[in-house]
């Protein structure tokens, strides 16, 4: 994982802020819909996105609807749904793939 350094910025006074955004991971399990998610994805590719419910802090309804709403949209494939669900965070995470399954 790239970190950004006070270092890279003195460095580096063209630093390029989108560039920089788009190795930040972002977490799509609030009311990311319908402008949040559309404005996002133009910054980054479905890779850097992740839904973590918040629950309990959600509660169990909001995390439903909320989660219903990413999965009616048609910005999203299938495939991005699944990743966003699941395997981005498995990917960034690798050590919580022996808990797949399992709550």
């Amino acid at each position: 994982m790239h970190m950004i350094s006070k270092d890279m910025i003195s460095k580096d006074p063209q630093l390029d802020i989108y560039d920089c955004m788009k190795r930040l991971y972002f977490d799509v399990a609030g009311a990311c819909m319908p402008r949040q998610l559309p404005a996002l994805m133009q910054l980054v590719d479905a890779t850097h996105l992740f839904y973590g419910s918040d629950y309990p802090h959600t509660p169990e309804l909001g995390c439903v609807l909320l989660a219903e709403a990413l999965d009616k949209t048609d910005l999203l494939t299938d495939q991005q749904r699944h990743a966003i669900y699941y395997e981005n965070a498995l990917k960034l995470f690798p050590r919580l793939s022996g808990n797949k399954g399992k709550r």
